[in-house]
Parts: C-alpha cells; sequence; structure tokens
C-alpha cells in the first residue's frame, strides 16, 4: 500500500548557503534530501514531477520560491514521487493494456487481407537465393550496358579526335603552299673597314 503525505517544504534556508547562479538547482537538492529524511527513502529513489519542477525553475535560476507545496507518494518498492499539490493527474496506463488497445483498433481499422500484405514476408534459404541471382542478373546487365555506353562514347571521341588531326594538317599544308614569297635582295659588296679596298 502506498503511502501518501503533503509537506509544506522550506527551501529558502539551504538555497541561500549557494550562490546566486545556482539556487534553482540547490532548492531541487534541498527537496530531495526533504523528502528522502521525512519519507525514509533513499535519495537516489526519489522522484520530482514535471510540475513541481517547473514551478522552482519558473523564475530562472537566481530566485526560486522560498516554500513549495509538495505531494510526496511513497510506493512500494521504495520510490518517492514527488508532485506540486494541486497539478493535473496522469494516467497511466500498463503497457500491456496499451499494446492490446492499438491491437484491437488496429484490427477493427483494417480488413485482414490488407494486414497480410503489409506485413513483411519471411523468405526460405531457396527463395532468397533466387531473389540474390535475378539481383545479380540486373547488376549485370546495367554493368554491360555501361560498357557499351562508354565504348559508344570511346568511338565519338576517337573519331572527333581524328577529324580534328585532319583539319589541323590541312591547315599546315595550306599555310606552307600559300606562303608570300620575299623577295631575293641582290647581293652587293660592302667595303669593310678592316678589309682591303677595291677601287
Amino acid at each position: 500500500m502506498a503511502l501518501e503525505r503533503i509537506y509544506n517544504v522550506p527551501l529558502r534556508k539551504e538555497f541561500m548557503k549557494a550562490p546566486r547562479y545556482r539556487r534553482a538547482k540547490k532548492a531541487v537538492i534541498a527537496l530531495r534530501e526533504f523528502l528522502a529524511k521525512h519519507m525514509k527513502a533513499d535519495i537516489d529513489k526519489v522522484k520530482i514531477q514535471q510540475y513541481a519542477n517547473l514551478l522552482i525553475w519558473k523564475r530562472g535560476m537566481q530566485s526560486p520560491p522560498h516554500h513549495i507545496k509538495i505531494k510526496a507518494v511513497k510506493q512500494d518498492d521504495g520510490t518517492v514521487i514527488a508532485e506540486l499539490v494541486g497539478a493535473p493527474e496522469k494516467k497511466v496506463e500498463k503497457l500491456e493494456e496499451k499494446t492490446e488497445k492499438a491491437g484491437k483498433a488496429e484490427v477493427g481499422a483494417q480488413p485482414a487481407e490488407k494486414q497480410e500484405q503489409e506485413k513483411p514476408k519471411r523468405l526460405g534459404k531457396k527463395a532468397l537465393q533466387k531473389e540474390m541471382q535475378q539481383v545479380q542478373g540486373k547488376i549485370e546487365e546495367a554493368a554491360a550496358e555501361l560498357k557499351e555506353k562508354i565504348e559508344e562514347h570511346q568511338k565519338e571521341a576517337k573519331k572527333v579526335e581524328g577529324e580534328e588531326i585532319k583539319e589541323l594538317k590541312h591547315e599546315q599544308e595550306t599555310v606552307k603552299k600559300h606562303k608570300p614569297k620575299t623577295p631575293k635582295q641582290p647581293k652587293t659588296q660592302e667595303t669593310h673597314p678592316t678589309g682591303p679596298q677595291h677601287q
């Protein structure tokens, strides 16, 4: 049987011992210590619920409330659950009940044929081997197609290179053929200052 008590927990005396930027944290620690002492439980087994925690941190870390009114419930396994007095209660359902309800709702919503279709098929070894062979066949076909495309691309690239080389050769030949001739200058004998002078 669960033990249930309501406490007005004083926090100011404890959080005034901490620096301003740690006061809310110290208030939470003081609340845990108070409940562990008065409910005769381990401090690790004291659980502070959402609304109590929110009230402590409501005004920030520097100014928690001086007192807080708590409803503490000690369960059979020794855990103490502390919640703010007047906080809305959570409906706690067992996990098994939830799964049963969810299963019934799904069965009612969908016909049996659709459920069978949605279930993944479990395959044996032979079926898996067949699927693997089909997948490998598809991979090989894709690889062959890629090779063909690559070969076609290489052939086209060779053709383009050959055409470009022909054009370049043709341009070089035309430049050689049509190169304008420069007129030859007549050779004249120049007098060199060091050589013999002709008269």
